[in-house]
C-alpha cells in the first residue's frame, strides 16, 4: 500500500476517533440533554438525509455510468467519488439549516461556527499546502489530495449558509 493511502486511512481513523471523543464528552457533560431535537426538527432532518442520499445515489450511478471503463480525464476516481459526497453533504446540510433542523436544542451557534469553520479551514489549509507543493495534481489530474479541497469547500459553504440563516433569523426576531 502506498504511503499516501496509509496516511489517508490514518487520517480518517484519527478524525473518527476525535469525533467520537467529542461526542462522548458532550454526552457525559450534558447527560440526558445530549443530542435533543424536537419532532419538527427530526422530520426535517429525515427529509434532509433523504435528499442527501438520493443526490449521492444519482451522482454515483451517473459517475459509474460515465466512468465505468476509465477514470475521468480531469481527476482520479477517489476525488470524483468524494466530489459526490461533498455535493450530497451540501444538499443535506443546506436543507437542514434552512428548516431549522441543523442545531440541537441546547447547542449554540458558536459551536457550529467553530466545528464547521475549523474543519473547513484545516482542510482548505491542507489543500493549499498540496497545491503549493505540487501534490494536488497527479499525472495532470486532480489526485487524492483534492479531497481536502472538496471537504474544505463543503464545510465553508455550510458555514456560510448557517451564518446567513442565523443572521436572517436574528433580524426576524428584532
Amino acid at each position: 500500500m502506498e504511503e499516501r493511502n496509509i496516511a489517508f486511512i490514518i487520517g480518517m481513523v484519527v478524525g473518527g476517533f476525535v469525533l467520537a471523543v467529542v461526542a462522548l464528552i458532550q454526552k457525559v457533560k450534558k447527560e440526558k440533554a445530549w443530542c435533543e431535537y424536537d419532532e419538527r426538527q427530526l422530520q426535517a432532518r429525515g427529509k434532509a438525509f433523504q435528499y442527501g442520499f438520493v443526490v449521492l445515489l444519482f451522482y454515483d450511478v451517473f459517475y459509474a455510468a460515465l466512468f465505468a471503463e476509465n477514470e475521468p480525464s480531469w481527476c482520479n476516481n477517489m476525488f470524483g467519488i468524494f466530489l459526490g459526497v461533498g455535493i450530497a453533504l451540501v444538499i443535506m446540510g443546506g436543507y437542514a439549516i434552512w428548516n431549522d433542523a441543523f442545531m440541537q436544542l441546547n447547542q449554540t451557534p458558536l459551536a457550529v461556527y467553530l466545528i464547521f469553520g475549523g474543519v473547513g479551514g484545516m482542510n482548505l489549509i491542507a489543500a493549499i499546502g498540496h497545491i503549493w507543493t505540487g501534490e494536488f495534481l497527479e499525472n495532470g489530474k486532480i489526485g487524492d489530495s483534492g479531497i481536502n479541497l472538496v471537504l474544505g469547500v463543503t464545510m465553508l459553504i455550510l458555514t456560510i449558509t448557517f451564518a446567513v440563516k442565523n443572521h436572517l433569523d436574528k433580524r426576524e426576531e428584532e
